[in-house]
């Protein structure tokens, strides 16, 4: 691994983003057992309240969480800077979020008004708090890198989505759904994937490939100019749709093109990495990129053939792409909080991180969530698998809890022992 130009003693308390990584397996759960539940046919349209509903348990609950707690760890350590009560703000942010998470899914799912209320107020208080400091602590960044740079695109496309999707939720509340909300609807969707999610993926990706793997770097063209080319194409395909929704499509071609570009760079450079050792991280990013490849190009073409696949896309996207690179991100991050934190204290004759997960629990859940994906495709052409796909995704989910668990098991246990190194020496 090449630490090079990471400040780690500013990473902050190991329990702020594992508390996040862990409930979003959690809501990943309680999504896949929701799938098993419900009917298939409430779930086959975009647009009804159900899907709505289960949509945003995988984007709030899961794909959320996962990035806020991204956030917190790479922010510091990437920057330099360290977010302010950061143990504080994770706290009492998780909670909030955790409740408008719960909330906003029951009370869509089973309209349920005043639960509807809670979720706009806790998701709102929760965004406003971490995401507040996550601004604060971006605006104290002395040296900007092409990392820290995405990160503050992708979290300003993140505050916008969230407005949208405040502004939105209030009009379901309000029953004064409009024309304009649908117009709305489309921009929170597109931007939260793209805006947010997508470019902060493609900004963790300049650090996590050169790092984990020992990959060449990206380029300038990636990291500069195509990723202000990408910004403009979504501000461009919110203003087209606005204005002449018929040339829209040009703007996205254009996004659709940079992620395509993106996914085939990830897949050149992992081919060319300097160790060729593979494992199912690798096996995690590849899929990932495949997957971003298939769903932006069915994206792209939607418009054009008069075939509904948006469900399909979504999938490819939702699914394949993002869940994918964040199950793979998980299998390293945390075996390298662990080893990280117990090494700062002092502990020295600690599992390597390749010791912390079994190997082959790993594969065997990644051949699971590999199964999860298939069946979930037959779905988006009308086929019932819905039910099916539900219950390998909660076996899946399970046993990517039951890994990640394992390495923080080890931290716990160590830290029952006595430290091999007194680090009070070198405090003093």
């Amino acid at each position: 691994m090449n630490f090079t130009g990471l400040s780690l003693e500013q990473a902050p308390p190991l329990s702020a983003p594992v508390r996040f990584f862990i409930t979003a397996l959690l809501f990943l759960m309680g999504a896949a057992v929701a799938m098993i539940s419900i009917e298939s046919a409430s779930v086959s349209s975009r647009y009804t309240t159900e899907a709505i509903a289960l949509t945003h348990l995988f984007t709030l609950g899961v794909f959320a969480f996962i990035m806020l707690g991204a956030l917190q760890q790479m922010l510091p350590v990437l920057a330099g800077v360290a977010l302010p009560y950061a143990l504080h703000v994770a706290s009492v942010s998780h909670i909030l979020l955790s409740i408008g998470v719960t909330a906003l899914f029951f009370g869509l799912f089973f309209t349920i008004s005043w639960l509807m209320v809670v979720a706009l107020v806790a998701l709102f208080a929760g965004f406003i708090l971490i995401l507040g400091a996550i601004i604060g602590a971006l605006i104290e960044v002395k040296h900007v890198n092409a990392t820290v740079r995405t990160m503050s695109i992708a979290v300003v496309f993140g505050g916008a989505v969230i407005l949208m999707g405040m502004q939105l939720l209030g009009t379901h509340i309000a029953h004064n759904v409009t024309q304009s909300s649908s117009l709305l609807a489309a921009v929170h969707s597109v931007w939260a994937i793209f805006g947010f999610a997508g470019i902060l993926v493609v900004g963790v990706t300049f650090e996590i490939l050169p790092m984990f793997y020992v990959t060449a770097s990206f380029s300038k063209y990636f990291s500069r100019y195509a990723l202000i080319g990408v910004c403009l194409a979504l501000l461009a395909w919110l203003l087209l749709h606005m204005e002449a929704a018929v040339y829209a499509i040009v703007a996205q071609w254009s996004i659709a093109l940079f992620f395509m570009m993106f996914g085939l760079e990830v897949l050149q450079k992992l081919k060319l990495r300097k160790r060729q050792l593979s494992d199912v991280t690798v096996w995690y990013w590849q899929l990932s990129a495949c997957s971003l490849i298939a769903g932006v190009f069915v994206w792209s073409v939607d418009a054009l053939i008069g075939y509904e696949l948006s469900l399909l896309s979504a999938l490819l996207i939702g699914g394949g792409f993002l869940l994918s690179l964040m199950s793979g991100m998980l299998y390293k991050i945390i075996p390298f909080l662990v080893w990280f934190h117990l090494n700062a204290r002092g502990y020295m004759m600690i599992p390597t991180m390749r010791e912390m997960i079994s190997e082959q629990m790993a594969e065997l859940q990644f051949v699971l969530h590999l199964l999860t994906l298939l069946l979930c495709v037959p779905f988006a052409f009308g086929v019932d698998t819905l039910q099916v796909a539900g219950v390998m995704l909660l076996i899946s989910s399970a046993l990517l809890l039951f890994n990640l668990l394992r390495a923080l098991q080890i931290y716990r246990h160590t830290l029952k022992k006595a430290p091999d190194f007194d680090m009070s020496i070198i405090s003093s």
